[in-house]
């Protein structure tokens, strides 16, 4: 059992999926925050509470312009005191044990203490602390991770690919985490929330993070890579199958970092990819990215594609565009992100009008798109230009208060009404 915000968000969900509009608006979904109602739900937590009041503080301090992928560290600084707080409550390994039923517990709060909107649905997500951990396989596997404030990173440990035996084991310590961070979270979402399913990772991105850019030199070259490859992708089955039986007693579908689905979903990627191609000279980069296409992202999404039923693909990248017409052309692959290097500039935002040709080649494949907007005006573009049946917008809300959301809402209802309408003539 769901709550009936989530449920109704989830048929709308389910028919962007199958390329249907379910009602009367395109797929859209932003979170609008409430601090009376997170005071009130923290009002026993002073230390919660206190990294708030401080976080507001430092808010006032930089200016939101100064915020962008160029500057992180400005990022960090407005953020470190909420960082602070709950990775105190997510010691590294070595450092102490971690009270995950705490960590929920407050996570819990917070989540609820937040307006959702549209298709917009609450989860816990999966990370230690306030630190992001993204592909999280090579540690499953035996890498360490190295805890920085928002993310962690991944430790390379091979070296040799001849000598790498890859078991997961229920005793690796952040497999046993992550079961426990999941296992708890389901127990005590009553129905209120979803749990995110981790984020895995993509076989030659994992590669490349257990072994380092010396991969780059091995392919083609070194052919036991490949057996490692179809080993890794047996044993990421096997992780999903775990934490699935876990997730869907509670919850139908599933849910991953990006969006939920109504089977076993995923949102695939191959970030390495793009590292590949900026680290290479310019006569060797289309060469190797060849390689990476033909021997790891077409095996991996054929095999993915026998056991997962939704996968989207994590477009990560103007370098992806290199093969976009590859993955186009693959049917396991159902929907489409879109997500440019963005520097906080208008003409770099992903729903910028320069990509609508790019969006509506996708649509015309096919698949279905999600993209981020940053305000109203694009997400009147976005509608305008594009068929809303397979359009999911995440954010371009700008307002304050939960009133002004829904009257958001239903201009976002009124311009897909047009849409349509001008579509039948």
């Amino acid at each position: 059992m769901v709550s009936e915000h989530i449920e109704k968000a989830m048929k709308k969900i389910e028919g962007w999926w199958q390329g249907e509009l379910v009602g009367d608006r395109t797929c859209i979904g932003f979170v609008v925050p409430n601090p009376l109602k997170f005071l009130i739900a923290n009002r026993r937590n002073p230390r919660l509470l206190y990294s708030l009041i401080r976080w507001y503080l430092n808010q006032r301090r930089v200016p939101k312009e100064s915020i962008n992928i160029k500057n992180r560290k400005v990022v960090r600084s407005r953020y470190s005191v909420i960082y602070e707080h709950f990775n105190k409550l997510w010691p590294h390994p070595v450092e102490g044990e971690v009270n995950i039923e705490k960590f929920i517990e407050e996570g819990m709060r917070t989540l609820l203490s937040v307006g959702y909107f549209g298709e917009e649905i609450p989860r816990i997500l999966h990370q230690y602390g306030a630190r992001g951990v993204p592909i999280i396989m090579p540690a499953f596997l035996g890498a360490n991770l190295k805890f920085l404030e928002d993310t962690s990173l991944t430790e390379p440990f091979v070296d040799s690919w001849n000598d790498l035996k890859l078991e997961l084991h229920p005793s690796n310590p952040w497999y046993e985490m992550s079961l426990r961070l999941v296992e708890t979270a389901v127990r005590k979402s009553k129905g209120k929330f979803l749990v995110d399913i981790p984020d895995f990772g993509d076989v030659f991105t994992s590669l490349y993070l257990m072994r380092g850019p010396v991969i780059f030199q091995d392919i083609g070259f070194d052919n036991k890579l490949l057996e490692v490859r179809d080993k890794f992708m047996e044993l990421w089955i096997k992780a999903y199958e775990d934490f699935w039986q876990i997730t869907s007693q509670k919850f139908p579908g599933s849910s991953n970092w990006l969006i939920w689905a109504p089977g076993k979903s995923y949102a695939c990627q191959c970030d390495a990819s793009c590292i590949a191609v900026s680290a290479s000279k310019k006569e060797v980069a289309p060469i190797l990215l060849r390689r990476i296409v033909e021997d790891f992202i077409v095996p991996e999404m054929e095999k993915l594609g026998k056991y997962l039923d939704y996968i989207i693909w994590h477009l990560d990248g103007e370098e992806e565009l290199e093969y976009l017409d590859t993955l186009l052309e693959m049917p396991q692959i159902k929907a489409i992100q879109w997500r440019p290097i963005y520097y906080g500039d208008p003409e770099s935002s992903p729903a910028h009008p320069k990509w609508i040709p790019l969006f509506r080649k996708i649509q015309k494949a096919g698949k279905s798109l999600w993209v981020a907007a940053e305000n109203e005006k694009e997400v009147g573009g976005l509608i305008e230009n594009l068929a809303p049946e397979r359009l999911y917008i995440s954010g371009g809300f700008t307002g304050k208060t939960e009133k002004e959301a829904r009257e958001f809402l239903k201009r976002v209802e009124y311009l897909t009404r047009q849409k349509i309408k001008s579509r039948s003539f």
